[in-house]
């Protein structure tokens, strides 16, 4: 739990660069996967700061290579239940906020709705 908390914590600030480079995307899609609660609203909250840092990188945004990076399953994973959705308000919280996010940057929009994140919101 410590460590998603730390990556969270690290994402908050002016090091999108650095833990991008550093592979921070797979670490995050793998704790995603916890039972915890408090990792998972980390991690979705830790995508969500990413998500809003402006990084890019060889002409990509940030959606961009977070969509490459499988970001979307380990979103809508995070939401696949109306129980997981009713047990885990907080998660489905930050989730929601994440997509929200992406669906700002219109190169997003088709992955969106091809990876289920419009059933999932409705």
């Amino acid at each position: 739990m410590a460590l998603a908390f730390a990556i969270y914590n690290i994402s908050c600030g002016d090091t999108a660069k650095q833990v991008m480079e550093a592979g921070v995307l797979k670490c995050l899609i793998a704790f995603s996967a916890q039972p915890s609660v408090a990792v998972r609203e980390r991690v979705a909250a830790a995508l969500c700061n990413l998500a809003l840092s402006g990084y890019s990188s060889n002409g990509k945004s940030i959606a961009e290579i977070m969509i490459s990076e499988n970001i979307l399953e380990c979103i809508t994973d995070m939401m696949d239940s109306q129980e997981e959705i009713e047990s885990f308000p907080e998660v489905t919280q930050q989730c929601v906020t994440a997509l929200a996010i992406f669906a700002h940057d219109r190169a997003s929009h088709l992955a969106m709705t091809e990876h289920g994140c419009v059933e999932v919101l409705v």
